[in-house]
């Protein structure tokens, strides 16, 4: 891979970049599904996240990204005719193309289906009427927050979460070749793990998604994480290739 290619990735994330902004921000709710005046489910307060977004996307960028830079710069052994830091630099891009490939599928799903927040009630306080169990709110109060209100499904911090986990726990399996000591690349995986689903479930303890908003959520980034390891990099590849201990027969 030479900088032609990193250009071309560039450019493909800035397109990315610009899509997702454009979704997250101006795409309309094409649909909102009614429910049942003052259904529980849509009643709960209103109250802030265990996790932030900043602090999400600070770990789940942050990590990765640093693992690439020990691994490909510090600790891997350079390929014939390629350079330590393009190979680097490829594997960031890679890794930022997914997540936002990622938020853009979530983003569409959540104007696509608008379901309501498990704090719609509390905060649109929808207008109920005899004969019409189905409300939608259209009310002034809602009128700033009506959008978020309306976003549940799916959840992407739990998307966020596990795309990063998958990605890290592969990369890092394949990328950690020292035998010794043989608890930490496990316990790093672990971490990883626990921290996505803890992540995931404040979704759900904090009133901000439905549980099958965040089951959904943590599907669509593990599934990503996936595709974008097995369609656009050589993690997995490059793991056949790695020199395999030989044992004599006896």
């Amino acid at each position: 891979m030479n900088m032609a290619d990193l250009l071309v990735d560039l450019a493909v994330i800035l397109a990315e970049g610009g899509i997702h902004h454009y979704l997250k921000y101006h795409l309309p709710t094409t649909h909102m599904p009614g429910h049942v005046c003052n259904s529980p489910e849509y009643s709960y307060p209103l109250r802030s996240g265990t996790l932030s977004g900043e602090f999400l996307y600070q770990v789940t960028i942050g990590v990765p990204i640093f693992s690439f830079i020990v691994f490909e710069l510090f600790t891997r052994t350079s390929q014939a005719g390629q350079s330590k830091l393009v190979e680097c630099l490829r594997q960031i891009s890679k890794y930022i193309f997914g997540m936002l490939l990622m938020l853009i599928i979530g983003q569409t799903l959540k104007s696509v289906t608008g379901v309501p927040r498990p704090y719609y009630n509390t905060v649109c306080k929808p207008k109920c009427t005899d004969g019409f169990p189905y409300v939608i709110a259209d009310n002034e109060d809602c009128a700033t927050t009506l959008r978020e209100a309306t976003r549940s499904f799916p959840a992407l911090h739990a998307s966020v979460a596990f795309y990063a986990m998958i990605y890290f726990v592969l990369y890092v399996q394949v990328r950690w070749t020292a035998q010794k000591p043989v608890t930490v690349k496990p316990t790093l995986q672990a971490a990883a793990f626990v921290f996505a689903l803890y992540a995931s479930c404040t979704r759900i303890t904090d009133y901000k998604h439905h549980t099958s908003d965040v089951i959904a959520g943590m599907i669509l980034g593990a599934l990503t994480a996936l595709f974008v390891v097995y369609s656009c990099t050589d993690i997995l590849r490059s793991r056949n290739t790695e020199e395999k201990p030989k044992y004599k027969k006896n």
